[in-house]
C-alpha cells in the first residue's frame, strides 16, 4: 500500500517536474524582455545625460542574462548573435535592428529613435509577462493532470 502510494506521488511529482522544465521558454523569453526593456531604458538615459562610449556602458550595464550575453557579443565584439529558440524569427529581426541602430548616428537621431522603440519594448516586455504567466500555470497544471492520469492508468 505505501509502496503504490509512493510510485504514485513520485509520478506525479516527477509529471509536475516536466510541467515546469516546458514551461521554462516562456520565463526565459519575459526575463528577455525586462532586460531588453531595462537596457533601452538606460541607453536612453545614457545618450541623454552622461554620453560614455559604448563599449563602457556596456561593460558597466553587463549583466547575467541572454539579452546582455547578445548584446557584448554584437555591440562590443561585433560577434555574430545566434537566434535564441524562444524568440520568433520577427523578434530576432527586431533585434538585430536594435543592435544595428546603436551607436551608428548622433545622440538626437538616437534618441528620437530609441524613445520610440520604449512603447513598443514595453508592449512585447507585458506581453511576454502575460505568456509567461498563462503558460506557465498551464504547463503546470498539465503536468498534474497527466501525473494523475499515468497513477490512475497504473495504479
Amino acid at each position: 500500500m505505501w509502496l503504490k502510494f509512493a510510485v504514485a506521488l513520485l509520478i506525479v511529482a516527477v509529471s509536475v517536474f516536466v510541467g515546469y522544465l516546458s514551461a521554462g521558454k516562456y520565463r526565459l523569453r519575459k526575463s528577455y524582455f525586462q532586460a531588453f526593456q531595462s537596457f533601452n531604458e538606460k541607453f536612453l538615459a545614457e545618450l541623454c545625460y552622461t554620453r560614455r562610449a559604448l563599449a563602457e556602458f556596456i561593460q558597466k550595464e553587463r549583466k547575467e542574462g541572454d539579452f546582455y550575453h547578445m548584446a557584448n557579443c554584437a555591440l562590443v565584439e561585433r560577434d555574430s548573435v545566434r537566434k535564441p529558440s524562444y524568440l520568433s524569427e520577427d523578434e530576432y529581426e527586431y533585434l538585430m535592428e536594435y543592435f544595428h541602430a546603436v551607436g551608428r548616428a548622433d545622440a538626437k537621431t538616437q534618441t528620437g529613435w530609441f524613445a520610440t522603440r520604449k512603447g513598443e519594448l514595453e508592449r512585447s516586455c507585458k506581453e511576454a509577462e502575460a505568456e509567461a504567466k498563462n503558460r506557465g500555470e498551464l504547463y503546470l497544471k498539465l503536468g498534474l493532470l497527466s501525473g494523475l492520469a499515468i497513477v490512475i492508468l497504473i495504479v
